[in-house]
């Protein structure tokens, strides 16, 4: 359930962020306000909800574990009770202009100048970039997805395969040291910018 609804949600922020391409690139300035704010009103609301959905995922889990470890005792308490009693636990965040998903709906544009790299400006990358290291396989990433919660790089095919073939009900950042314990692919977003800083650095160390 919890990889559907992810997966589901990330489709639904790549539909609003190419509506939004869409209306920065073909809607005149003065219509093109009024669509943003109706688009950023669709993206509180996937915030918002958000929120609230992992608010009772959690209660959800802490009530499981809750009789988990009281499965020897008698159920003096009902599970409802118990889940409500962990709900109102629940820190309650309504800034949804801090969400993940906000912040890749929102992010500002790269500018032409670093999108654009002319062979000379290859040649140049080549010799001063260093290609990140996937965490997991140790080779130089070749399909870059950035966490936006951690902002950390994987590679998409290690990455998923890492998360369907873990253990534990949530999925730790592989990087040492992070305290993102709960990759989601919802809040995975290619780089395209360092996919391609990473193809001019192999083709020209592979062309040596």
């Amino acid at each position: 359930m919890t990889d559907k609804y992810e997966n589901l949600l990330n489709s639904c922020v790549n539909v609003l962020r190419s509506c939004k391409k869409f209306i920065e690139t073909n809607i005149d300035d003065e219509g093109q306000q009024q669509h943003l704010n109706i688009l950023n009103d669709i993206a509180k609301s996937y915030c918002e909800e958000d929120i609230e959905h992992k608010r009772c995922q959690a209660a959800i889990d802490k009530t499981i574990d809750y009789f988990s470890i009281n499965s020897d005792n008698d159920f003096t308490r009902q599970v409802e009770e118990v889940y409500n009693d962990f709900l109102n636990q629940e820190d309650v965040n309504n800034d949804y202009k801090q969400h993940p998903i906000w912040k890749r709906i929102n992010r500002p544009k790269k500018s032409e100048a670093n999108v654009s790299v002319d062979a000379d400006c290859s040649l140049l990358v080549s010799q001063v970039f260093q290609p990140p290291i996937d965490p997991i396989t140790k080779k130089v990433i070749e399909d870059p997805y950035r966490n936006q919660v951690c902002g950390h790089i994987y590679d998409y095919k290690t990455i998923l395969n890492y998360m369907q073939t873990t253990k534990h009900a949530h999925t730790r950042c592989p990087y040492i040291g992070c305290n993102n314990n709960n990759i989601q692919v919802s809040f995975l977003e290619k780089d395209d910018q360092l996919k391609d800083d990473i193809e001019d650095y192999l083709a020209n160390n592979n062309a040596h």
